[in-house]
């Protein structure tokens, strides 16, 4: 799993009362990242054919190709370019990933200021892009962000045509639309039909009601193509924590965490109310005593087939908790997420009580708990995803057992022992 550093992430709603923000001001300012992958762009690039029947046996040819999902860029990727300040970045500016290589007859290996003002310059007049903004740099490759997919999708047939001509002894072979992110070591992807992603992220965004900045730990997606990950129990929608004939309680095999500290009491008061307000978008999932201590409250989206939400009150620590619900085997779930962290759990048991916690640290205020006992029965939720970060995900898949499956730009997905659905990824950093 890939290092990222604490500082990144501004989690002090956990830790504090906003006692000077009004609630309203307060959530426009939220973000739980929406991807919708229908409205990726179009991937441009040149392809290298061989035949040993031509002359020369090389040729090359401007292509096009749709792209399952965006690359994930870090956004702090490279150097930044110039000394200007740069407008403001948000999550539904379009930012491509234009890569170069030098002609035949130049010795140039990176993009200098005044190669990059003749590129920008260039490219404005062929897409017809005025506000066409480079971002950052690194070697050859140049972050550029598009005033609208209206620029993108102009330039991107210039290039099909080939009509853009070298530029100070460069020539332009790849246009990629990209992901900007800042990204946690862990996080879940819900994956949603067409069309319910902004209800969905309005919901979820509630909760939120006294954060100001993003919140990376929650991502929702509309895929094109339907997404599962396993089944729901035989009979019984996923949506629905109920009763087995021996009195155990079934729930989703995922969840998410928000544990407040004292000092938060109005932040984790509010967050509680907005659930217990709003019975048409949440209902209160049933824990067991035995997992569920007296300041934790749990429950999830009432029209959505997703992971389990808690939030604890009087936590000594503020952070975000990723839980896995854990049906058979402990240890090779351990085992399985022990190769996938990199880290070495704290082990917790109550052998008379059949409780048992495994507390993987992630971050100073992030960490993954495994949890599991004979009076809670899971199953893996079909539009759920725990996602990873890897340094070299190459080698990670290589150590996996069972095999993964890759889903598209540095994406590859597996299952763990207990069925639920598991996304490493690459990042460009």
């Amino acid at each position: 799993m890939a290092d990222v550093k604490e500082e990144e992430y501004d989690l002090a709603f956990l830790d504090e009362d906003n006692i000077d923000q009004d609630e309203t001001d307060a959530a426009t300012t939220r973000i739980i990242q929406l991807e919708k992958d229908s409205e990726i762009p179009t991937r441009y690039l040149i392809r290298k054919i061989f035949s040993p029947h031509l002359e020369p046996p090389y040729h090359y040819h401007p292509a096009s190709e749709a792209s399952q999902r965006r690359k994930k860029v870090h956004s702090k990727w490279g150097s930044e370019v110039g000394k200007a300040r740069h407008s403001y970045s948000r999550q539904d500016d379009l930012v491509a990933l234009l890569s170069f290589e030098g002609t035949p007859s130049s010795s140039v290996s990176n993009l200098d200021e005044a190669a990059i003002r003749k590129v920008t310059e260039a490219l404005s007049k062929k897409s017809g892009d005025a506000k066409l903004e480079p971002l950052r740099c690194s070697g050859l490759q140049l972050l550029m962000k598009f005033a609208s997919s209206a620029g993108y999708e102009a330039l991107g047939k210039c290039f099909l045509d080939g009509k853009i001509e070298e530029i100070s002894h460069l020539k332009l072979i790849e246009i990629q639309a990209v992901s900007l992110i800042i990204p946690p070591p862990c996080y879940i992807e819900i994956a949603v039909p067409a069309g319910e992603g902004v209800s969905l992220k309005e919901t979820l965004s509630s909760l939120l009601i006294s954060h100001r900045s993003t919140f990376p730990f929650l991502c929702i997606r509309e895929p094109e193509h339907k997404f599962t990950n396993g089944a729901s129990p035989t009979n019984s929608p996923a949506s629905k924590t109920r009763r087995m004939d021996n009195g155990s309680a079934t729930s989703p095999a995922l969840g998410v965490m928000l544990m407040f500290t004292q000092r938060a009491q109005k932040n984790s008061e509010s967050c509680v109310n907005v659930v217990k307000g709003s019975s048409r978008d949440w209902e209160q999932v049933n824990m067991p005593q035995a997992i569920s201590e007296e300041d934790e409250v749990y429950f999830k989206a009432s029209n959505n087939d997703g992971p389990v939400f808690a939030v604890k009150k009087l936590s000594p620590c503020p952070g975000v908790r990723i839980l896995i619900f854990v049906n058979k085997d402990m240890d090779e779930v351990e085992k399985f997420y022990s190769l996938i962290t990199g880290k070495t759990p704290l082990a917790y048991n109550k052998i008379e009580e059949g409780l048992s916690y495994r507390k993987f640290p992630l971050l100073e205020k992030l960490e993954l708990q495994l949890v599991s006992h004979p009076s809670l029965k899971s199953h893996p939720v079909k539009n759920t995803a725990l996602c990873f970060m890897m340094n070299d995900v190459n080698r990670m898949c290589s150590e996996i057992p069972g095999g993964v499956r890759n889903i598209g730009e540095g994406h590859w997905q597996v299952k763990d022992p207990e069925g639920n659905a598991v996304i490493l990824y690459s990042l460009l950093k």
